[in-house]
Protein backbone atom coordinates (compact mmCIF):
# COMPACT_ATOMS: atom_id res chain seq x y z
CA UNK A 1 0.00 0.00 0.00
CA UNK A 2 0.94 3.74 -0.76
CA UNK A 3 0.62 6.78 0.92
CA UNK A 4 -1.23 8.93 -1.80
CA UNK A 5 -0.17 12.56 -1.61
CA UNK A 6 -0.17 14.28 -4.57
CA UNK A 7 1.74 17.44 -5.04
CA UNK A 8 0.59 20.31 -7.27
CA UNK A 9 2.83 22.79 -8.79
CA UNK A 10 2.41 26.17 -6.69
CA UNK A 11 2.70 28.03 -9.76
CA UNK A 12 2.81 27.42 -13.84
CA UNK A 13 6.58 28.58 -13.16
CA UNK A 14 9.01 25.89 -14.67
CA UNK A 15 10.95 24.82 -11.26
CA UNK A 16 7.69 24.63 -9.52
CA UNK A 17 6.45 22.11 -12.21
CA UNK A 18 9.86 20.30 -12.24
CA UNK A 19 9.43 20.64 -8.20
CA UNK A 20 6.18 19.04 -7.99
CA UNK A 21 7.30 15.95 -10.07
CA UNK A 22 10.16 15.25 -7.96
CA UNK A 23 8.45 15.37 -4.66
CA UNK A 24 5.18 12.75 -6.59
CA UNK A 25 8.23 10.99 -7.54
CA UNK A 26 9.53 10.46 -4.38
CA UNK A 27 6.36 7.89 -2.60
CA UNK A 28 5.24 7.24 -6.82
CA UNK A 29 8.36 5.37 -7.42
CA UNK A 30 7.44 2.69 -4.51
CA UNK A 31 4.81 1.26 -6.84
CA UNK A 32 7.06 1.52 -9.93
CA UNK A 33 9.26 -1.03 -8.11
CA UNK A 34 6.66 -2.99 -6.80
CA UNK A 35 4.45 -3.02 -10.46
CA UNK A 36 7.24 -3.28 -12.56
CA UNK A 37 10.13 -5.59 -10.92
CA UNK A 38 12.73 -2.76 -10.97
CA UNK A 39 13.67 0.97 -9.77
CA UNK A 40 13.27 3.58 -12.07
CA UNK A 41 15.92 5.22 -13.64
CA UNK A 42 14.36 8.39 -12.17
CA UNK A 43 15.45 7.08 -8.87
CA UNK A 44 18.48 5.64 -9.32
CA UNK A 45 19.72 8.55 -10.76
CA UNK A 46 18.47 10.21 -7.32
CA UNK A 47 19.88 7.88 -5.40
CA UNK A 48 23.58 8.54 -7.06
CA UNK A 49 22.86 12.01 -7.54
CA UNK A 50 22.30 11.98 -3.55
CA UNK A 51 25.09 9.46 -3.07
CA UNK A 52 22.71 6.97 -1.23
CA UNK A 53 23.24 3.68 -1.64
CA UNK A 54 20.99 0.39 -1.32
CA UNK A 55 22.80 -2.30 0.38
CA UNK A 56 21.69 -5.44 -1.02
CA UNK A 57 22.60 -9.09 -1.77
CA UNK A 58 23.37 -10.26 -5.28
CA UNK A 59 19.84 -11.88 -6.03
CA UNK A 60 18.46 -9.20 -4.49
CA UNK A 61 16.89 -7.36 -8.13
CA UNK A 62 16.15 -10.69 -9.77
CA UNK A 63 13.30 -11.49 -6.61
CA UNK A 64 12.39 -8.05 -7.17
CA UNK A 65 11.89 -9.02 -10.84
CA UNK A 66 10.17 -11.89 -10.67
CA UNK A 67 7.62 -11.01 -7.52
CA UNK A 68 5.89 -7.81 -9.31
CA UNK A 69 2.62 -6.99 -7.68
CA UNK A 70 -1.04 -6.61 -10.20
CA UNK A 71 -2.23 -4.39 -7.39
CA UNK A 72 -1.95 -1.53 -5.71
CA UNK A 73 -3.88 0.46 -3.41
CA UNK A 74 -3.36 3.48 -1.79
CA UNK A 75 -4.31 5.51 1.20
CA UNK A 76 -5.01 9.40 0.21
CA UNK A 77 -4.84 11.95 2.98
CA UNK A 78 -4.16 14.87 1.80
CA UNK A 79 -2.57 16.78 -1.23
CA UNK A 80 -0.14 20.29 -1.23
CA UNK A 81 2.04 22.02 -3.70
CA UNK A 82 5.37 22.07 -4.79
CA UNK A 83 7.49 25.04 -5.21
CA UNK A 84 11.30 25.80 -6.12
CA UNK A 85 11.30 27.86 -3.03
CA UNK A 86 11.96 25.84 -0.15
CA UNK A 87 10.79 28.62 2.28
CA UNK A 88 7.18 27.94 1.45
CA UNK A 89 7.00 24.70 2.69
CA UNK A 90 4.83 23.95 5.79
CA UNK A 91 4.96 21.18 8.32
CA UNK A 92 2.73 19.01 7.75
CA UNK A 93 0.68 15.83 9.78
CA UNK A 94 2.04 13.60 7.53
CA UNK A 95 3.51 15.19 4.49
CA UNK A 96 5.27 19.24 4.48
CA UNK A 97 4.17 21.07 1.38
CA UNK A 98 3.48 24.20 0.41
CA UNK A 99 -0.96 24.93 1.34
CA UNK A 100 -3.24 25.32 -1.83
CA UNK A 101 -4.88 28.55 -1.62
CA UNK A 102 -7.63 27.38 -4.11
CA UNK A 103 -8.89 24.85 -0.94
CA UNK A 104 -10.31 24.80 1.89
CA UNK A 105 -9.67 23.54 4.79
CA UNK A 106 -11.20 21.33 7.12
CA UNK A 107 -12.03 22.18 11.00
CA UNK A 108 -8.67 19.99 11.77
CA UNK A 109 -6.80 22.19 9.15
CA UNK A 110 -6.21 19.37 6.31
CA UNK A 111 -6.93 20.57 3.14
CA UNK A 112 -10.25 18.87 1.78
CA UNK A 113 -9.30 18.30 -2.06
CA UNK A 114 -11.59 15.46 -3.86
CA UNK A 115 -9.97 15.75 -7.11
CA UNK A 116 -6.87 14.60 -5.88
CA UNK A 117 -7.05 11.38 -6.14
CA UNK A 118 -7.76 11.42 -9.69
CA UNK A 119 -4.18 11.61 -11.10
CA UNK A 120 -3.98 8.37 -9.26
Amino acid sequence: MLLGALNYAYTCHPDDVLAAMHENNQWLFFGDVQTRGKYPGYMLRYFRENSIEIKMLPDDLDIIASASVDFISFSYYASGCASADPMQKEVGNIVDSVPNPHLEKSEWGWLIDPKATYPA
